[in-house]
C-alpha cells in the first residue's frame, strides 16, 4: 500500500513519504477500536491513537472497508489528500474482521 500511495506521490511530482512503525500502530489502534470494540471512529479516538503512539504534528487518517482489496486500493489511491505537499511520512493498517470485510486505515502526518 505505500508503495502504490508513493507511486502516485511521485507521479504527482510530490515527494515519497517515510512509513513510520508508530503511525503504523496508531492505524492499528484505530482499527482495533472499530473491529474489536465495534466503536465508531471520532476525533477524540484519532487523538488519542496519535496521543499514545507520540506522534506530533499535524496528522489525517483515511479509512476503508469492503470486501474487495481491489476496491479497498483504488479507493484509497483516488484520495487527493494524499497528494499534500505537507505529507512527510505514513501509516497503515490492513485487518480482516469475521464476516471477511477488510479494514484499511491509513494515517499521513507531517513529521519524518
Amino acid at each position: 500500500m505505500t508503495h502504490e500511495v508513493n507511486k502516485k506521490r511521485s507521479e504527482n511530482s510530490k515527494v515519497t513519504l517515510n512509513n513510520r512503525s508508530e503511525v503504523n500502530l496508531a492505524a492499528k489502534y484505530l482499527n482495533d477500536k472499530a473491529i474489536t470494540e465495534n466503536q465508531n471512529l471520532t476525533n477524540a479516538i484519532f487523538s488519542d491513537a496519535l496521543q499514545q503512539n507520540n506522534i506530533v504534528g499535524n496528522s489525517e487518517a483515511f479509512g476503508r472497508t469492503f470486501n474487495a482489496w481491489s476496491e479497498i486500493l483504488s479507493s484509497l489511491i483516488a484520495e487527493n489528500n494524499l497528494l499534500n505537499d505537507l505529507w512527510r511520512s505514513i501509516g497503515i493498517d490492513i485487518q480482516l474482521d469475521e464476516t471477511g470485510n477488510i479494514h484499511t486505515i491509513i494515517i499521513v502526518n507531517d513529521n519524518t
